[in-house]
């Protein structure tokens, strides 16, 4: 399917009333990781009446009631409207100016009958602001070039929630960031000899171990010990506790919310299907060739 994404207006945003002018102080855990989350939902239009008119609300993707309600809600989630800058010291911090946030129009002639399962898109790329990330350290290698042996080391890093971890807890609306991720680690010669459930009871010791208090505050102190955040972290992510289907702008809630563009093969994206689906979830992952994507089926199929 070829579509045909046209941007029609690109402006910034300010919020509706005047707002702090000060600098927010981040935390470790904000120097860890800059990720620049590209995501895409999908709403269905109101049904047509008898009259041909559309039954719910008018509004339906009116961009200027979008920009009026981004601008109000921006007064109360002002930092969103400055810019990150770094300090004397040459930490991150977030300089609440109220410049605005971007707002990009854009249209398409396509039908959503036509995007399948809604396998992300390349041609929606243009949509998205383009952020420009480099890291010296890393090397690139041809696919399957380079072949774990049994004694290696595997790792995968997965995000905790530290607000209804530390103590005492942090609230449930706050706005700061409370995310710290713990590594497990497994030799790869286990991973593919043993049965899933050795992963599964790996990982499930792993959290139960150090999901708590004391592990967050010494994970913040190794932090301040260890300035070169960047070589600690390269990227990780989960939605399963987002509310991602309840984003309602006015005409109801998206049948679908995934990743707007996914570039990085091997990359995996995990998302609960939309209420009052199967309860399962979508799988997106992207591969180079059909060679990759056989050894995928027969892995998956043999579990």
């Amino acid at each position: 399917m070829v579509m045909e994404v046209r941007v029609e207006e690109t402006s910034v945003v300010k919020p509706a009333e005047e707002t702090p002018k000060v600098c927010l102080w981040t935390s470790n855990f904000d120097q860890l990781c800059v990720v620049h989350a590209q995501a895409v939902y999908f709403y269905k239009p109101p049904e047509s009446t008898d009259d041909g008119s559309l039954s719910g609300s008018n509004d339906f993707f009116n961009s200027a009631v979008l920009k009026d309600g981004l601008s109000k809600a921006l007064v109360t989630y002002y930092p969103v409207a400055g810019r990150l800058k770094r300090n004397e010291s040459g930490r991150t911090e977030i300089d609440c100016t109220g410049e605005g946030a971007i707002f990009i129009e854009a249209e398409t002639d396509s039908f959503m009958k036509d995007l399948g399962e809604f396998t992300p898109n390349e041609q929606l790329a243009p949509v998205f602001p383009k952020l420009d990330y480099s890291d010296d350290d890393i090397s690139s290698y041809p696919p399957f070039l380079v072949q774990l042996k049994d004694d290696e080391e595997t790792t995968i890093s997965i995000p905790l929630d530290c607000r209804s971890r530390s103590r005492p807890p942090l609230p449930a609306g706050y706005f700061g960031n409370a995310i710290f991720d713990k590594t497990v680690i497994a030799f790869s010669g286990d991973i593919v000899s043993k049965p899933l459930s050795y992963a599964v009871n790996l990982i499930h010791e792993t959290f139960r171990s150090y999901g708590n208090d004391e592990y967050l505050r010494s994970a913040i102190d190794y932090l301040e010990l260890n300035p070169s955040f960047r070589t600690i972290v390269k990227g990780k992510g989960c939605n399963f506790r987002l509310p991602i289907y309840e984003a309602d702008f006015g005409w109801g809630k998206p049948i679908y919310m995934g990743p707007g563009v996914n570039r990085f093969v091997g990359r995996t994206f995990l998302i609960p299907n939309p209420p009052g689906s199967d309860g399962g979830f979508f799988l997106i992952i992207p591969l180079e060739s059909e060679y990759q994507m056989n050894i995928f089926k027969k892995s998956f199929y043999d579990i």
